[in-house]
């Protein structure tokens, strides 16, 4: 019995874990992007009243995107064909389904995350000749939409970017530095 519930408290889902870098990022370590905390960023930065946009003007914003000292910046990827309900391909699919352990027919299920809407957020995947990929986050429900229309996004970067890491020469300092200290005490001690 003790062996069952050891194995119990030590097994693991194959879900996605986010990890929440501090400064409104959050790292999802299955796709391997940075979310921004808010998902309504536009509107906190003041764009708009409610941060909704079109989807041209969407591209524009997010290419010119800065955050937490970072650019490079890009709408969420649709990812291969998967229409309507339980397509956990595309990057905020994944997120919904995956990760945060949404389905279709539940309130949704927001993580670490703040500000989502229960509207349309734009993948950066066109559709056809006016139409674009999206999805709704009340739902779980991914469709296309006409471009001129206006709906909300949430940026991703690739990667980790929340990691802090010292740079070489100031690691080296450091290690070197320790060390000396470690042999001083060791001179004084004997």
């Amino acid at each position: 019995m003790r062996s069952l519930i050891f194995l119990l408290l030590c097994s693991s889902q194959a879900f996605g874990a986010l990890y929440d870098r501090g400064d409104g990022l959050i790292y999802d370590d299955v796709l391997d992007i940075t979310w921004l905390q808010d998902a309504n960023y536009a509107q906190t930065s003041g764009f708009g009243i409610d941060g909704r946009m079109t989807w041209s003007q969407s591209i524009s914003w997010v290419d010119n995107f800065i955050y937490s000292d970072h650019s490079n910046w890009r709408l969420p990827s649709r990812g291969p064909f998967c229409h309507r309900w339980n397509c956990n391909q595309s990057e905020i699919g994944n997120l919904f389904y995956s990760t945060l352990g949404n389905t279709s027919i539940s309130a949704p299920n927001i993580g670490p995350f703040n500000n989502i809407q229960p509207s349309l957020y734009w993948t950066d995947t066109p559709a056809n000749n006016n139409g674009v990929w999206g999805f709704i986050w009340s739902s779980g429900y991914q469709q296309t939409t006409t471009n001129y229309s206006h709906s909300f996004i949430w940026p991703v970067h690739d990667g980790d970017i929340g990691l802090v890491s010292i740079p070489l020469p100031a690691g080296i300092t450091l290690f070197l530095s320790g060390l000396l200290s470690l042999g001083v005490a060791r001179l004084r001690k004997n």
